[in-house]
């Protein structure tokens, strides 16, 4: 198991808007990890969001060369289980962007902030598991505005 200097605390990094409009178009979220020093095999990725406001689109791979997402699964709504491995030098260098995440707010969303929340377990090669500390991403649902008049 190779090993970074780094004073940081392993972490899950999640990017994207602050804000959208209920029924407007999809949003992107940038997923990835930073500050982990350990060697790593897969990942389990889960989130879960209010299926009722927020609706999950799509997912890739930002480097299928470096991370590539294995199976997933909805187990019901605003539940999604994301199985993915790092290949390559994605194994001794885990951390960076490794998926984009796709949603879009429902036009039947009320205008306010939704939160989605991430949960992660790591597997180095040895099946050793760990789990870094959950993380949120919050974005403001803005109600459309009608400008016909």
């Amino acid at each position: 198991m190779r090993r970074r200097a780094s004073n940081n605390t392993p972490s899950i990094q999640v990017q994207g808007p602050s804000s959208v409009t209920a029924g407007g178009a999809a949003f992107d979220l940038a997923y990835g990890m930073a500050a982990v020093e350990e060697d790593i095999l897969a990942q389990d990725i889960r989130l879960t969001f209010d299926a009722d406001q927020l609706e999950f689109v799509d997912f890739n791979s930002a480097d299928e060369s470096k991370f590539v997402v294995v199976d997933h699964a909805v187990k019901q709504p605003g539940q999604l289980r994301i199985l993915g491995v790092h290949v390559g030098k994605g194994q001794t260098n885990p951390n960076g962007t490794l998926l984009k995440l796709t949603f879009k707010a429902r036009a039947s969303a009320t205008q306010g902030n939704q939160t989605i929340a991430f949960a992660l377990t790591t597997a180095n090669g040895e099946g050793v598991e760990s789990r870094l500390p959950s993380q949120s991403f919050m974005v403001r649902i803005s109600a459309v505005s009608d400008k016909r008049r």
